[in-house]
This record gives structure tokens, C-alpha cells and sequence, in this order.
């Protein structure tokens, strides 16, 4: 049962479509996404700014493709419907999540552009206190680090979430604990025990390749501290 429902708002003006919490936002149509009020995070497929405004601080992300297809589309995508764009799905995903009390941002508002067939996008969320993605936390780890993020990946699969990109970059340890991002392409489904041990392989996957099997203790005590935690808070249907 959800918590807090969020309605969002929806805005348009010539090409440009918003959806947008407007609870939390109370800058005008063309200031929401604005450049000049944001530090420039990261570049690459995952260009993003923190910005702040009447919701605080958040982080404003930018769409863009990765691989292949990414170095010939960029950022556009064709445009099939606002209930089928990616940042609609994305927003009210997450606000669904935010709602049933799960560890993520909190949605307040996405962006469309279209042009002809195509629109590119943006996503805005409140920031989260202390934020250190996992893969920045290599020489720092411990089990309680592992035990903690077994614990929530068990909650949110719970839920029924399907994470697609589940790495070690969309895990943060916060001041109130660990937080998932990332849900473009993500979806709710029914649980089984199939897609999630899958998603916690592509995990693995992610850890391995970023140094973290290097680590002396990470298959003796840190990936089996994950898996203990996980199966602990996985409660039975």
C-alpha cells in the first residue's frame, strides 16, 4: 500500500513538456531545469548537476545512451507517448518506490523536448545527504557495509523491483544508510527467484570489475556477509 502518493503536474509550453511535484517546486516553467543555478557533477552517459532551488538541493541528470547506440543517437529517443517516455516511467517509478518507504531520492519533477519524432529528457531528485556511491568506497568497506546493502536490495526486491543496471556506481552509502538510483529502465514485476538472482550476479558482476574481488576478505567474508544479510530480510510470500 502506498504511503504518499505524489500527483504531478502536467506543464506544457511549445515543445517542452514537465511533469513536476509541484508540492516541492515552486520555480517558474523555464527555471526548473536551469543550468546557471547547478554544479556540473560527472560528464559522459551520465551527465548530471547539482542544483538548488525552492525544493532544496537535488540532482538534475540528463538522459544519454551508453555503447553503441549511445555514440549515434546521443541523448534523443523517439517519442511513443509521455506514458511510455523514459523519465515519466522513471518518475513515477521512483515516486512509487518513495512512497512504500524504500531508500531512494525523492522524485520532484522530469522534462521532455521533442523535436520531429525525438525528444531528449532530463530527470530532477532531492539530493541525498552524504552520498558516496559504493565504487568510491573500495579501501573503506566492511561487512557492515555488505550486510547492510544485502538488507536493502532483500526489501526492494520484496517490492518486486527489477533493477536493470544494478552496480556498484547506483549503490550510496548516506547519512541515513544505503540508497539505490538509477531506475531508468527498471520495473516492478511479480518476485522470483530467477530476475533477482540474477540482478544480485550482475551485481557480483560489477564488484569483480571494479577491483573489489582484490580485496582479501571479499569472497570469504564481504560478498557471503551480502548474501547472509539478503536472505535474512527476504521475507517469504
Amino acid at each position: 500500500m502506498l504511503l504518499n502518493r505524489v500527483d504531478f503536474t502536467l506543464e506544457t509550453h511549445g515543445p517542452t513538456t514537465l511533469l513536476v511535484d509541484r508540492s516541492c517546486v515552486s520555480e517558474a516553467f523555464d527555471d526548473v531545469f536551469s543550468p546557471e543555478r547547478g554544479q556540473k557533477m560527472r560528464d559522459g552517459r551520465g551527465l548530471a548537476y547539482q542544483v538548488r532551488g525552492s525544493y532544496g538541493t537535488a540532482v538534475w541528470r540528463h538522459y544519454r545512451r551508453g555503447g553503441l547506440t549511445g555514440s549515434l543517437w546521443q541523448d534523443r529517443y523517439v517519442f511513443r507517448g509521455l506514458d511510455r517516455s523514459r523519465p515519466a516511467r522513471e518518475l513515477h517509478l521512483m515516486a512509487d518506490l518513495f512512497a512504500r518507504g524504500l531508500p531512494v531520492p525523492q522524485p520532484l519533477a522530469a522534462r521532455l523536448v521533442r523535436s520531429g519524432m525525438f525528444y531528449r529528457a532530463d530527470l530532477l531528485t532531492r539530493w541525498l545527504e552524504g552520498a558516496k556511491p559504493l565504487s568510491a568506497l573500495i579501501r573503506e568497506v566492511e561487512q557492515d557495509h555488505f550486510k547492510a546493502i544485502g538488507a536493502m536490495l532483500a526489501r526492494f526486491h520484496d517490492a518486486g523491483l527489477y533493477h536493470a543496471d544494478l552496480n556498484a556506481h547506483n549503490i550510496l552509502q548516506t547519512n541515513a544508510g544505503m540508497a539505490l538510483i538509477d531506475f531508468d529502465r527498471c520495473e516492478l514485476r511479480v518476485r522470483s527467484e530467477s530476475w533477482t538472482r540474477d540482478n544480485l550476479a550482475r551485481l557480483l558482476r560489477s564488484l569483480t570489475k571494479l577491483g573489489f574481488g582484490t580485496k582479501a576478505n571479499f569472497q570469504s567474508e564481504l560478498w557471503p556477509a551480502l548474501l547472509e544479510s539478503y536472505a535474512t530480510h527476504w521475507k517469504t510470500p
